[in-house]
């Protein structure tokens, strides 16, 4: 069970792979935020390559999503303080104390929030939207 109460559930429908790597990070949260942190970035960088994007880095990958609207520049931006917080954190030459105060459970939060615009929001209005006569749908295609 995850101790830290502020830390939120992983989406239901999360891929399994990126489910496990959220579920041990939230599990050693509390033991090493900065474990925590690496296990996220690389949750998010297995979110990226299940929604199709593989870029060279995690940094291209973000900006790729964000490029080709899978996810809102806004949300790219919490993807972003992942890669950053992560990056920090797994790197070697850059890891410091300070760094331990820029991890908190907005993390979790990010990267369910990642998954519900590229994933589950996107589920959910199709659903909607199957509600109406196919006749009566919209067909705006850009």
């Amino acid at each position: 069970e995850i101790a830290n109460k502020d830390i939120p559930s992983a989406k239901a429908d999360m891929p399994e792979d990126v489910t496990k790597l959220y579920i041990e990070a939230a599990l050693i949260f509390e033991l090493s935020p900065r474990s925590a942190a690496a296990w996220i970035r690389l949750a998010l960088e297995k979110l990226c390559d299940y929604l199709g994007v593989n870029k060279k880095n995690i940094k291209e990958s973000i900006e790729e999503l964000a490029r080709t609207n899978i996810i809102p520049i806004s949300v790219a931006k919490a993807a972003d303080n992942i890669r950053l917080i992560g990056n920090a954190n797994v790197h070697s030459g850059i890891i410091c104390d300070e760094v331990l105060e820029d991890i908190n459970p907005a993390i979790f939060t990010y990267i369910n929030l990642i998954f519900d615009y590229a994933i589950t929001k996107p589920k959910e209005i199709e659903e909607i939207n199957l509600l109406f006569p196919e006749k009566k749908r919209a067909s705006f295609w850009m």
